[in-house]
């Protein structure tokens, strides 16, 4: 009987370590404050980045989930939407000041405003310009934002004019050192609803 109850005792102990572990590789470790934040501000100066996963979009009338590659440079972007066999969605192309929004059906809208052109085209508005400060867990530059940290520094959430983004997991990537980037993103308003669950981050990109 003694044996037995060693041999539970043993498993559990073996469980709980693999809990542990698994834990502490989700949830990123650090001191309590705002020591973290202020480390995490360097992706500032990151301007070259790609990411791929997972984006679902829900409006009050319709809702989609599908693959999502992002290109990001200086000067240009291109934000695809795409489905399992690779098949292209809808793809939104920025260089300088003009905006290109390219759907599957072959069709091409051109504008200098690109919430404005996706607003026109889909029907619902997307933050295009703030999204690319979002996803990398940042605030708008240019703009009020009442921002949430947990109890390491490490942001959880954003509050700008109508929109609310919510940070649910953070995770490391090799191309960006001890920094954390966003791994599971909330961003809604009253219209429109996007969920982001992002893998694959890099500073390289083939723009």
């Amino acid at each position: 009987m003694k044996q037995i109850t060693s041999t539970v005792v043993s498993i559990i102990m073996s469980l709980l370590v693999v809990m542990l572990l698994s834990s502490c590789a989700s949830k990123p470790p650090g001191q309590v404050g705002l020591n973290n934040w202020q480390q995490q501000q360097q992706i500032n100066a990151i301007s070259n980045w790609s990411v791929k996963g997972r984006i679902g979009v829900k409006t009050l009338d319709d809702g989609f989930t599908s693959n999502l590659n992002w290109q990001h440079h200086p000067d240009k972007q291109n934000f695809k939407i795409y489905g399992s066999l690779g098949q292209t969605y809808a793809e939104l192309q920025q260089y300088g000041d003009m905006t290109k929004l390219v759907l599957s059906d072959d069709k091409i809208y051109e504008s200098t405003d690109a919430e404005t052109l996706v607003r026109d085209v889909l029907g619902y508005s997307l933050p295009i310009e703030q999204l690319q400060y979002w996803i990398l867990g940042l605030p708008y530059p240019d703009g009020k934002n009442d921002l949430t940290f947990d109890e390491l520094g490490f942001l959880t959430g954003i509050r700008f004019q109508q929109w609310h983004i919510t940070y649910k997991k953070y995770k490391q990537y090799d191309d960006f050192g001890d920094l954390y980037l966003p791994s599971k993103i909330i961003v809604t308003n009253q219209q429109v609803s996007l969920r982001l669950s992002l893998r694959d981050w890099s500073r390289k990109t083939s723009l």
